[in-house]
């Protein structure tokens, strides 16, 4: 079972209320199954986790910071990983418990151990040990996801698609928001034209005759040109949210929020 939560947007912040009309009053929203969890998560993120271990923070009835961490990526040193990720959490005072998703793309069969078991069962023992619980979990995989933790046969798997129809997917892209597939840096693509080459070579020795700050500015003003002429790298997983437009993730206020228990649907 995971929890249903209530979250507060700021119609004043211009980057949310971009079709909303100026109010003075904060509004709720209703997380109400673990599509508009991971919804949530997305676009809290602004990109699609991958190979990644989300948590967010809980003070009773109030969702805290959200933090992504990379999954390691071998086995052994499970403790010291749970222990940093700790450290993370408890940078949030008020924290008492922790929401948490697994986004991985290894295969799972039910009644089987769930993939990175041992990480999720050291952070449990590092948590308790500093008065946190762990009050739910996700796994999350390339097409479908399930609750970390229950039943096997009451704990279905999902399609990722259920949350291109969940009501705070719709609500963030109403409010301008978006999810990219990836957090990864878009690479220039490789070229044989020598002209280009050429080209390149000459820019680059002109900017290393110039002082240093100078020369950053030039190198990241030529940079960002280049970047934006290019398509990004498709990642091995993408977002399941469709037709995504370029934009930055609205800010989220976190300042109501209500938990009560949902049983996974």
């Amino acid at each position: 079972m995971i929890a249903s939560i209530r979250t507060a947007f700021n119609p004043n912040d211009h980057r949310q209320a971009k079709k909303v009309k100026e109010a003075k009053t904060m509004e709720t929203l209703t997380i109400k199954s673990p599509a508009d969890l991971l919804s949530f998560i997305g676009h809290t993120l602004g990109f699609w986790p991958q190979e990644s271990l989300v948590c967010i923070t809980v003070d009773t009835d109030r969702l805290g910071a959200t933090l992504r961490v990379d999954l390691p990526r071998h086995d052994g040193g499970e403790l010291g990983y749970a222990r940093t990720v700790a450290g993370y959490l408890t940078h949030d005072p008020n924290a008492t418990a922790v929401l948490f998703a697994v986004y991985t793309s290894t295969p799972w069969d039910a009644g089987q151990p769930k993939p990175r078991a041992a990480i999720i069962a050291a952070l449990t023992g590092v948590l308790a040990e500093r008065g946190i619980s762990i009050s739910d979990g996700l796994l999350v995989g390339e097409k479908t996801f399930t609750q970390y933790d229950g039943d096997p046969q009451h704990s279905a798997a999902i399609p990722l698609t259920a949350t291109q129809t969940s009501a705070i997917n719709a609500e963030f892209i109403y409010r301008g928001s978006s999810v990219d597939d990836t957090d990864r840096i878009t690479l220039p693509n490789p070229t044989n034209d020598a002209t280009q080459r050429a080209a390149v070579e000459d820019r680059m020795e002109t900017i290393r005759t110039l002082p240093a700050d100078e020369a950053v500015g030039q190198a990241q003003k030529a940079l960002g040109r280049h970047a934006g002429r290019q398509k990004t790298t498709q990642p091995t997983t993408r977002s399941p949210f469709p037709d995504r437009k370029t934009s930055r993730p609205a800010e989220r206020s976190l300042d109501k929020t209500s938990i009560t228990p949902l049983v996974m649907q």
